[in-house]
């Protein structure tokens, strides 16, 4: 089972790949994707393991390290991805440019073509800007 964000949408498709071969292997693991922010954007498991998100204070900066320090305390393995940004100011200018850049491209076989929409519809790029 993985439980995946929903505010990186340059994420690439091959974090994901290599959650979904980590998580095929044997025996139980907690695979963690880190958000710049100390959160995640992605955190999977082979079976539950209710105690990883029990009385956690979502929504700072100690998230993914708490979560680290229950699986330890679990004796559970933690496989972690590269990490990737999600959803602070700072990953909104960084969107902004990656999907403005030539290196668009590159993010993944998917641009976020209804992200670009909705950033030139809000005029954040040029928010940003005068910012």
């Amino acid at each position: 089972m993985c439980l995946l964000n929903s505010d990186s949408p340059t994420l690439p498709t091959r974090l994901l790949v290599q959650a979904a071969f980590v998580l095929a292997e044997p025996c139980d693991r907690v695979v963690l994707g880190p958000a710049e922010d100390g959160g995640y954007y992605v955190i999977g498991m082979k079976a539950p393991h209710i105690h990883l998100f029990q009385n956690t204070a979502w929504s700072t900066e100690n998230v993914a390290e708490e979560t680290r320090a229950r699986a330890r305390a679990l004796g559970l393995p933690v496989v972690e991805l590269e990490t990737w940004y999600d959803d602070d100011a700072a990953s909104l200018r960084r969107l902004c440019r990656d999907l403005t850049s030539d290196s668009v491209s590159n993010l993944s076989p998917f641009a976020a073509p209804a992200t670009v929409a909705c950033l030139a519809r809000l005029r954040i790029p040029d928010l940003l800007a005068a910012a």
